[in-house]
């Protein structure tokens, strides 16, 4: 027994075999009981901006993760956070967030930083790039043997 299979029961035979509303929606019967299922046991909205930009805000790199795998995880993680909690860091903060989740030595930075003449990104395409820099620097180092 349990909530789900309470909430299951409640359903009246006209909403398992034909549809049911939600929030003025027609919704076949399968719709409609996860519809329901959402309602009482989903993520309230502020929950789901809090998870996102702590997520974002904590994001570190998982112990012998690729390169790959850390920047495209972080890129969903950023692109969660601005989509469901319409939180975003300027460029150069972002930056400042991967070379601390890369753990990048001081030569390092001073190398990504190089092409823009030792500045942190100040817009998204600089970012862009000084991903793919930081991205082609750590895949060859991983390529290198141990």
């Amino acid at each position: 027994e349990g909530s789900a299979r309470d909430i299951g029961r409640t359903l009246t035979c006209d909403e398992l075999f034909t549809s049911g509303v939600i929030h003025g929606q027609n919704l076949d019967p399968v719709s409609f009981l996860v519809a329901r299922l959402h309602q009482e046991f989903g993520q309230l909205d502020e929950e789901i901006r809090q998870s996102a930009t702590a997520e974002y805000l904590t994001f570190t790199r998982r112990t012998g993760e690729s390169i790959i795998s850390t920047l495209d995880r972080y890129e969903r993680a950023r692109d969660r956070a601005r989509s469901e909690a319409d939180f975003s860091m300027t460029p150069d903060e972002c930056a400042m967030l991967v070379l601390r989740f890369c753990e990048c030595t001081t030569h390092e930075t001073i190398e990504f930083l190089r092409p823009s003449e030792g500045q942190l990104p100040k817009t998204e395409a600089q970012f862009k790039r000084f991903l793919d820099d930081v991205r082609r620097t750590y895949f060859i180092r991983e390529l290198e043997p141990k």
